[in-house]
C-alpha cells in the first residue's frame, strides 16, 4: 500500500538544499522526465518478467528515494534524488495497475483499481496532514531549519 507523505515534493525540502526556485521547476520537470521516459519500457518488461518483480523494485527505489533526502546535505542531491523518485514512478505506478487487473476479475478491474487509489490516497492524506503538522510546529527536529531533519539520530 501507498502510505506516504511527500514532504520533499513540496519545494521546501530542495529548498533546504540550497536550489532556488527556479531550479526546483527544473528538477521537478526532470523527475516528470525521467517517469516520461522509463514507464513504456519498464512496463514492457513487466510483461516479460512478471509485475509483482518490477514492483518490488519500485518500491526498493522508493525507499532509496526517501532515504536519500532524509540524509541529502548537498544542493546536487535533489536533481539526483528526483530523478531516482521519477525512476520509482515508472517502476510502480502504471505497472501497479496492471498487476491490480492481473489479479482481479475483468468486470471488477475499475472497482479494484478505484478501491486502491481511494485507500493509498487516504492514507497519504493522513501522513502528509501529520508531516505538515510536525513541521510546522517544529516537532520531531523538522522544523524549517536545513538539515534538521537528523540532528537528533547523528
Amino acid at each position: 500500500m501507498k502510505m506516504r507523505s511527500d514532504p520533499f515534493f513540496s519545494p521546501l525540502r530542495p529548498k533546504e538544499l540550497g536550489l532556488t526556485l527556479s531550479q526546483v521547476i527544473v528538477a521537478f520537470a526532470l523527475y516528470n522526465v525521467v517517469y516520461a521516459l522509463g514507464a513504456m519500457p519498464l512496463g514492457e518488461i513487466s510483461d516479460r518478467i512478471g509485475r509483482k518483480l518490477v514492483v518490488m523494485a519500485g518500491w526498493i527505489v522508493y525507499a532509496a528515494a526517501y532515504l536519500g533526502f532524509a540524509l541529502a546535505k548537498s544542493s546536487t542531491a535533489p536533481w539526483i534524488l528526483l530523478g531516482v523518485y521519477g525512476l520509482y514512478q515508472a517502476l510502480a505506478e502504471g505497472i501497479t495497475k496492471a498487476l491490480i487487473a492481473d489479479v482481479v476479475r475483468k468486470d471488477q478491474r475499475a472497482g479494484a483499481i478505484g478501491s486502491f487509489y481511494t485507500v493509498t490516497g487516504l492514507g497519504q492524506l493522513v501522513a502528509s496532514v501529520a508531516v505538515g503538522g510536525e513541521r510546522a510546529s517544529g516537532a520531531a527536529g523538522i522544523g524549517n531549519r536545513p538539515s534538521s531533519r537528523l540532528r537528533t539520530a547523528t
